[in-house]
């Protein structure tokens, strides 16, 4: 990837570390691990996938496994995508007994993984985490 492309995720990323925090907590999911695998989906997003919508990637079987009417609108929205991915995470740890298990189901591939591992151990995403969230306010 270009650095252009790699810059542009992490300040994607970054944009959503409050729904993160928020996702993570109550699901019980690693906030490293959320910010890991959306920052691998915003890296390696691909624009003709008609299958998988918004940062985090799910589809329309993600929406009915937790109950909600199959709606593009959903998966695109940050917020509620977050959301989605952390309450999917719990639910296939819990199946499965295991979040290794959980983060492979996610994508499909046994290689996602140690891509995600790789990516938790990512100075600048920790850095997001860590960062105080500063809000700027301009003077008229």
């Amino acid at each position: 990837n270009t650095p252009l492309l790699t810059e542009r995720a992490y300040a994607k990323v970054s944009s959503y570390k409050s729904f993160v925090l928020q996702a993570a907590k109550r699901h019980n999911v690693p906030t490293i691990t959320l910010l890991a695998i959306l920052f691998e989906e915003e890296l390696h997003r691909k624009p003709v996938d008609l299958s998988t919508f918004g940062p985090a990637q799910l589809g329309f079987g993600e929406l009915e496994a937790q109950g909600l009417p199959p709606r593009v609108e959903l998966l695109e929205d940050p917020e509620i995508a977050i959301f989605l991915l952390a309450a999917k995470l719990d639910r296939l740890r819990k199946a499965h007994g295991s979040m290794k298990v959980a983060i492979i189901l996610h994508n499909g591939y046994d290689d996602y993984f140690s891509m995600i591992e790789k990516r938790q151990r990512d100075p600048r995403l920790r850095q997001i985490l860590i960062e105080k969230t500063v809000r700027e306010t301009f003077i008229a």
